[in-house]
């Protein structure tokens, strides 16, 4: 199996440009969009998380504390080279840990329909209602995670 480290990284920085890349390419180019300046400013709060596979980044997400006790991962993307290579499992199992560590006991975040069996396989459950977000239908996950 194909091994994945994870580091913070820093908000504008070099290694968050090269995230934003990847986000991007993954997440809004297929829908014909792109982020806005004011959207990624909405990124400078949160904790920026890259995985890399022989000091190549290769996937991303950004963890967004809610309160004490709650996070919510959001921007999860692999880059199209690495997918279906179990990056994206590991990625999201080494941010529970990290947020663990942080002194978090829940995840959260919002899945696009179509991803829904990719986290019910990591234990996430689904709560309330469809919603609609980037023009496409998305539902509330959860995993307790201590």
């Amino acid at each position: 199996m194909n091994t994945l480290s994870i580091k913070e990284i820093a908000f504008g920085s070099k290694d968050y440009r090269k995230a934003v890349v990847i986000r991007d390419e993954v997440l809004r180019v297929p829908l014909d969009l792109s982020f806005s300046q004011e959207e990624l400013k909405e990124d400078s709060d949160d904790i920026h998380i890259a995985g890399f596979s022989n000091k190549t980044m290769i996937g991303t997400l950004i963890l967004s504390p809610q309160n004490e006790e709650t996070i919510r991962m959001r921007q999860v993307a692999v880059h199209s080279d690495y997918q279906k290579k179990s990056f994206g499992k590991q990625l999201v199992e080494l941010a529970e840990k990290f947020a663990i560590e942080q002194g978090f006991k829940k995840m959260m975040l919002h899945s696009r329909e179509d991803v829904i069996p990719f986290y019910t396989k990591l234990g996430y459950t689904v709560y309330g209602d469809r919603f609609e977000s980037v023009t496409l239908p998305h539902f509330c996950m959860e995993k307790q995670l201590v």
